[in-house]
């Protein structure tokens, strides 16, 4: 077969579109090189040379393009040219080499290259420097990531914060709030048996305090529960279900838990814990539920937590975007919590037909 010259047909000033296809191409904002049928380069643009830090055409012409990949990309290369003579047009991100031999990115498109009778001649592949925006890819991740950990880092600052506070309701106001209730007991059980009006006030006292010290316990176990270090999530959970059932007479909770929750960490226990507590709340409180089921198992290197209630439902996208919802506000705060520890919440609900959250975690 008659070996077509390249280079030829588009220097040919004879040939008017010779002519005018040449000064397209050295025209075009991307950069474009054209090879022949074996690879090898027969023409470049001025932008390919710019993007590729060469001088002059003759520093390539005459190379096999797939030299101009990095030596890892070499195959992913002659491989788009074999989907080109497929017929086809591939492009997509590759990483290529300069003159002096270091890599950048480039968005790489290939097609067939014709003679005006439509016979193929060769292949064509055009490049777009893309090197700066994947540098910028890379700042933003890099940005994210710290964003990500400064999240993390201000949710385990919290936590400690309430843990701190949980300690001093406990350690100090309960127990002197105790040791009050105590004293006016004692005090009680020595006085005349002949109640006075006095006695009596001091009787409804030791009732106050008592029930002040349940609330104080009460609201301790929920900034954080000492259970969770001393018995671990798993029983955290059972107890923590079990408080509702007594609280909400008529509700009844089902759980599903098949976990191993030795490996997981501290912040995991605590974001689980933390949207299983939202959950619940939202569920009796607005969605006046009275089933709920509750599991919280391993599938593959994920842990998966689902809680279904059979509430009221809600508008979630609504609820979602309205910046003075307090809901919004809670489930925000669910689905923020599992973005720090690189997971996921989704929160399906619709009206009068119950609320599903759905967790995922890495399991590590």
């Amino acid at each position: 077969m008659t070996r077509i010259d390249i280079p030829k047909i588009l220097n040919s000033e004879q040939d008017h579109i010779g002519s005018f296809l040449k000064d397209v191409l050295d025209s075009a904002a991307s950069g474009i090189i054209v090879t022949d049928n074996e690879g090898v380069i027969q023409y470049v643009n001025p932008v390919f040379l710019k993007i590729f830090r060469y001088n002059k055409p003759d520093e390539i012409i005459g190379q096999n393009a797939a030299g101009l990949f990095a030596s890892d990309r070499v195959k992913e290369f002659a491989d788009v040219r074999c989907i080109a003579e497929a017929g086809n047009s591939p492009s997509g991100e590759a990483v290529v080499e300069y003159k002096d031999g270091s890599m950048f990115s480039v968005e790489v498109s290939f097609s067939e290259a014709k003679d005006k009778l439509g016979r193929i001649i060769g292949k064509m592949a055009s490049f777009v420097d893309i090197s700066k925006r994947k540098q910028a890819e890379k700042k933003l991740r890099e940005s994210e990531e710290k964003l990500r950990m400064l999240s993390r880092k201000t949710i385990e600052s919290l936590e400690n914060e309430r843990k701190q506070v949980a300690k001093e309701l406990h350690d100090s106001i309960g127990a002197n709030l105790a040791a009050i209730k105590f004293a006016l007991e004692e005090k009680l059980e020595y006085m005349d048996k002949n109640p006075l009006p006095e006695v009596v006030s001091l009787e409804k006292i030791v009732v106050n305090i008592s029930d002040t010290i349940t609330e104080v316990r009460r609201i301790s176990n929920h900034l954080m529960p000492s259970m969770i270090e001393d018995l671990g999530i798993l029983a955290t959970i059972r107890a923590y279900c079990r408080e509702h059932e007594d609280y909400y007479q008529n509700a009844r909770i089902t759980t599903q838990l098949n976990v191993n929750e030795d490996n997981i960490s501290d912040l995991l226990k605590i974001t689980i814990f933390r949207v299983i507590q939202e959950a619940l709340n939202n569920a009796f409180k607005h969605g006046q539920a009275d089933k709920i089921h509750l599991s919280l198992v391993k599938a593959g290197d994920r842990i998966e937590l689902c809680v279904t209630d059979n509430g009221c439902g809600f508008d979630t996208e609504n609820t979602l975007s309205n910046p003075n919802s307090i809901s919004g506000i809670g489930l925000k705060g669910m689905i923020d919590r599992a973005e720090i520890c690189n997971g996921t919440c989704e929160i399906s609900s619709e009206i009068g037909k119950g609320t599903q959250v759905n967790l995922s975690l890495p399991y590590r």
